[in-house]
């Protein structure tokens, strides 16, 4: 079974939507794009190691680097019954 954000998909929606600060230089220059973010979710469902991979930058990087590293603890993923460490990749969308 794959890690899911607790309270799914909508519950993640949710907490982008509330915690996202867009950065004033990204507004004033009108940057949009995804940032992609890899992190590994522990077995215990707590996030580490998260990085950038790519985005457009101008504070927007930094901006879903911030987002992943305060989200609540997930549900980890699991494989034959127990929870495992998942690689995972996390795009994070920021549209004016």
């Amino acid at each position: 079974m794959r890690p899911q954000f607790t309270g799914g998909d909508a519950a993640l929606g949710a907490y982008m939507a509330k915690n996202m600060h867009y950065p004033e230089g990204a507004r004033q220059q009108k940057t949009t794009g995804k940032v992609y973010i890899r992190f590994v979710l522990s077995a215990a469902g707590k996030i580490t190691d998260a990085s950038v991979m790519r985005g457009p930058g101008n504070g927007l990087n930094e901006e879903a680097l911030r987002l992943v590293w305060l989200m609540p603890p997930w549900k980890p993923g699991y494989q034959n019954g127990q929870a495992v460490r998942v690689v995972c990749t996390m795009p994070i969308e920021f549209q004016l």
